[in-house]
Order: C-alpha cells, then sequence, then structure tokens
C-alpha cells in the first residue's frame, strides 16, 4: 500500500499489486490457524467470522476510500494517493497487533513434522493436497464459484447502467446490500447450518443458491416494472450463496486433511480462488462484449449449476 500511495508510474503500480497478491497469501494461513484452534463443530463459524470481516471491510472500505480521495497529499500526484497511504498506516497497525496478540496455535510438538519447497508453485504439494479425498472436488468447486462470481463483478457495474441507467452511487448501494448480507449470513447465519446439515451439504448448496441468482440476474431485465426489484432480489440471493460456500469450502477442507497439513490444503483452495480471479473478470468481459449484457450471468448459472451437480455426485460426507 505505501508503494502504491509514493509510487509515480505505472510500472509501480504494478510491483504494488504483485506485493499484494503474495502478501494475501496470508489467508490461508489465517484460515489454517482457525483451523487450529476451532473444534470441527465450530469450524464453519470461525470460517464465517473471516468472511464477515471481508464482508464489513467491503462495505466500509469504499466508503472510507472515497472520502479520502477528495484530499490530496502534498508533494504526491494522483487522487489516490491518501487512501493507500492510510491503508499502509492501518496495516502496519494490524502487523503489531498480530505480532503483539496472537499466540502460535499449532503446538510445539506438532511443528516442523513436514518440510516443503519454496518454491512459488510447488506440483508435487498441489497434487498431495488434491489426492486427499474429498479435497479435490472443493478445489475445484471452489474455482468455479471463484471464476464467475468474479466474472459478475467485473461486470455487473456495465450491466446497471447499460440495461438499468443506473448511476455509479444506485450500484454502490447494491453492492452494500450483497455487503451486508454476507456479513450477516457468514456472521451467524452459516454456524447454525453447518451444525444442522454438515459442511459437506453446504457446499453444494452455496454454488445451487448462486446459479439460481445468477439465472435470476440475467432474466431480471423482462420483468419490466419489477426488474429492479428482481435485480435487488438477485444480488440479495448472490450474497446468500456466496456467504454459505465460502465458509463451508475452508471447514470443509479443514476437516479432511490432517492437522499438519491446514496449511497446504487450505492454501491449495486459496490458489484456486486466486486463480479464478485471474481468468474471471477476463471471461466475463469477453461473454459481455461477445454475446450481450445478460451472457456473463447466464454462462455463470449453467457453470455454477454444473459445479453443484458434481460436488452432490463426488464430494464425500
Amino acid at each position: 500500500m505505501a508503494i502504491l500511495g509514493f509510487g509515480s508510474s505505472l510500472a509501480w503500480l504494478f510491483v504494488a499489486r504483485m506485493w499484494s497478491g503474495i502478501a494475501t497469501a496470508n489467508i490461508a494461513v489465517a484460515q489454517a490457524y482457525i483451523a487450529d484452534v476451532t473444534t470441527p463443530e465450530t469450524r464453519a463459524r470461525g470460517m464465517g467470522m473471516i468472511g464477515m470481516a471481508f464482508g464489513l471491510g467491503f462495505i466500509f472500505g469504499p466508503a472510507v476510500g472515497g472520502i479520502l480521495s477528495r484530499y490530496s497529499v502534498p508533494g504526491l500526484a494522483g487522487v489516490g494517493a491518501l487512501p493507500a497511504i492510510v491503508a499502509s498506516a492501518l496495516s502496519a497497525i494490524n502487523f503489531l497487533l498480530a505480532l503483539r496478540t496472537l499466540p502460535e496455535s499449532l503446538p510445539r510438538e506438532k511443528r516442523g513434522q513436514t518440510v516443503r519447497r519454496a518454491v512459488p508453485l510447488d506440483l508435487a504439494a498441489f497434487r498431495a493436497a488434491v489426492q486427499v479425498p474429498g479435497v479435490g472436488i472443493a478445489v475445484a468447486t471452489n474455482f468455479f464459484v471463484i471464476l464467475w462470481f468474479a466474472g459478475m463483478e467485473q461486470t455487473f457495474r456495465l450491466f446497471t447502467e447499460d440495461v438499468f441507467g443506473m448511476t455509479a452511487a444506485a450500484t454502490g448501494v447494491i453492492f452494500a446490500v450483497v455487503g451486508v448480507v454476507g456479513a450477516a449470513v457468514q456472521g451467524g447465519l452459516v454456524g447454525k447450518l453447518a451444525r444442522r446439515f454438515g459442511e459437506g451439504r453446504l457446499v453444494i448448496a452455496g454454488p445451487l443458491v448462486l446459479a439460481i441468482a445468477f439465472a435470476l440476474l440475467g432474466a431480471s431485465p423482462i420483468f419490466g416494472p419489477a426488474a429492479r426489484a428482481m435485480l435487488y432480489a438477485a444480488a440479495g440471493l448472490i450474497a446468500l450463496g456466496n456467504g454459505i460456500v465460502q465458509p463451508a469450502l475452508p471447514a470443509y477442507v479443514s476437516r479432511r486433511a490432517q492437522a499438519t497439513e491446514q496449511g497446504l490444503a487450505l492454501g491449495t483452495l486459496q490458489s484456486a480462488s486466486a486463480l479464478g480471479r485471474v481468468v474471471g473478470p477476463a471471461l466475463g468481459g469477453l461473454l459481455y462484449s461477445t454475446f450481450s449484457a445478460t451472457a456473463p450471468y447466464t454462462f455463470g448459472a449453467v457453470g455454477l449449476l454444473f459445479a453443484a451437480v458434481v460436488a452432490a455426485a463426488r464430494l464425500p460426507d
């Protein structure tokens, strides 16, 4: 974030984003930490707390960034310098808090039992992770969910403007609704659902709800006077489906992996997420520009339904 704030060229922007991508690998570490300190019965709720934090961040972050972007920093060009510098300071505070207050989660006798190569892409580790029964299907499901979700995020603002004539502020309200619903689901509902149905069934239910939501989103323009209501309903269902599947996947994977392999399995899961975020926006934009404004959501509904069916057929309990 400091590089982003003080950088003076496009090259430095790419450097900042690459470094940020490396840094966000700590999501898998955070999930492994949650797996270490929770019981199997409370694991989905613990994973949901991480998701709730993301949801709240997506609600307040853009608003705070927008306010800060109104002010310039002496000696620095660009309206985005101050939000980046403030984000850098908050990240530094976050680091100090973790350093001071976050104890090691893994008992000493369980540390260092496995040693993996320090390489950017360890195919042997990937194969070892996906060979655990259920983990491979969970990783594939995660990839398809993030792929189509990222494609939706990339094209949604274009969709609301081109089809509904909505302003950026009106679209921001929809994203706020998504953030609130997602935070509520992951912060409270998903733990209760996991205790009743199990994480495996939630891994299936999440993509199924998302498939219905994407189909409704793609069909929303044909509802005439009720089109905007359908748009909001689809957004709420997207938040519900995503709020169910995102905590359920790491909770399920952590159940299947050995205690000393939590980081490996969850890191593989996050790698699938990263790949989906790379491919999804490009695929969504291609479908939008090549076919129609609703194509990313129609194709996404089919892809998500396929993921739900495969998970239902192949995912062990």
